[in-house]
């Protein structure tokens, strides 16, 4: 059985609305916001009926969210997590450096101002040493703020309040290859 439905729901409201529950690793989440499921017939069956998964489908986007206001931070990583990314908070452009020393991302999504440095200094220090893309997101919206975020390295610089379905589909965009 292959049951594809909106990744806003979660395992355990899937498994009880289809009548069974989910067993060890029969999920997986796709980076087009949804949630895929694939369940066996059962212990007796000795041909799979599974359907063909393409394995690009299954690829987990990796985003560093760098956002010093914990209200913020906290709604913008549930928010991306619902749509299917995985994503590593951090608050301070050290626990942002730290982070991608111990993980691989895809993408870093950054505030500007932060307390411990800019937003633009970690986005030079990406874009050098890690070679990834960058979203911008800041309070700081004037022409030279955009200009200086570009000149940084962002590919897009969203002035908050962010529209979060935006930054969804940029993200998207940026990260489909």
């Amino acid at each position: 059985m292959f049951l594809d439905v909106d990744v806003r729901l979660d395992a355990q409201a899937v498994a009880v609305g289809v009548g069974f529950g989910i067993g060890a690793g029969p999920t997986e989440m796709t980076t087009g916001g949804r949630f895929a499921m694939l369940a066996d017939a059962g212990p007796d069956t000795t041909t799979s009926t599974r359907p063909a998964v393409n394995e690009a489908d299954l690829k987990v986007t990796r985003v560093l969210l760098l956002e010093d206001h914990p209200d913020t931070r906290n709604a913008i990583v549930n928010m991306l997590r619902w749509n299917g990314f995985t994503v590593r908070p951090a608050s301070t452009v050290a626990e942002a450096i730290s982070a991608m020393g111990e993980e691989r991302f895809d993408l870093i999504v950054s505030d500007i101002g932060l307390p411990d440095g800019s937003g633009l200094d970690v986005m030079r220090y990406v874009r050098q040493n890690l070679g990834i893309n960058g979203i911008a997101f800041s309070a700081y919206g004037t022409d030279d703020d955009i200009r200086a975020g570009q000149d940084a390295g962002f590919v897009h610089y969203l002035v908050k309040p962010v529209n979060v379905a935006m930054l969804i589909r940029l993200i998207r965009e940026l990260t489909a290859n």
